[in-house]
């Protein structure tokens, strides 16, 4: 599991070549236990790659990512509509981010975006460590990457910038008016 700035994480590759893997995505919500009503949010290697997953970036998005990222800011945004459903079975949007982690973007840089998802099982608290997230996840991992313990941290704020007015939907690493003084600049 890579390591990001806000807790652990198991990702999957979305893509091999030029086709989206759907399949790899239910991986993670069987390996999970994570409901369909959960969309996985989307790690990138850099700002630039959103048009990868999604389709369009109003102005206020723009800056956020400018301002936040990489860090702890997810940004939600309308899904190209050739991402895969399995992405975010209920919603047509994508919510993306760029780590603060520089080893991470590098792979990211690799790999592509990844679907990504908290390196526990749905509903149980984060892991903060690789023996955790082993005794959680099992065998179900390919691969497990042990980068020590992560000190406690908030999760990442997420803002839904997809609709007419951005709307933050979670609380965390990025403070409120810090998010509100970008925004209105």
């Amino acid at each position: 599991m890579p390591a990001r700035d806000t807790v652990l994480h198991q990702c999957l590759q979305l893509r091999s070549g030029v086709r989206w893997q759907p399949t790899a995505v239910a991986r993670l919500y069987a390996l999970k236990g994570r409901p369909e009503e959960k969309a996985l949010p989307v790690l990138l290697a850099d700002a630039a790659e959103w048009t990868r997953v999604a389709c369009d970036a109003p102005p206020a998005a723009l800056q956020l990512m400018r301002a936040f990222w990489p860090g702890g800011l997810t940004i939600v945004l309308p899904r190209r509509p050739d991402v895969p459903d399995a992405l975010a079975p209920l919603v047509p949007t994508s919510a993306l981010r760029v780590p603060a982690h520089e080893p991470l973007r590098r792979v990211l840089a690799c790999t592509g975006p990844l679907a990504t998802s908290s390196a526990n099982r749905s509903g149980e608290p984060p892991a903060s460590d690789a023996a955790t997230v082993r005794a959680a996840l099992g065998t179900g991992l390919a691969l497990l990457l042990d980068g020590g313990v992560l000190p406690p941290s908030a999760p990442s704020t997420v803002v839904d910038a997809s609709g007419r007015q951005p709307t933050i939907l979670r609380h965390g690493a990025i403070p409120d008016d810090a998010i509100w003084r970008v925004i209105s600049g």
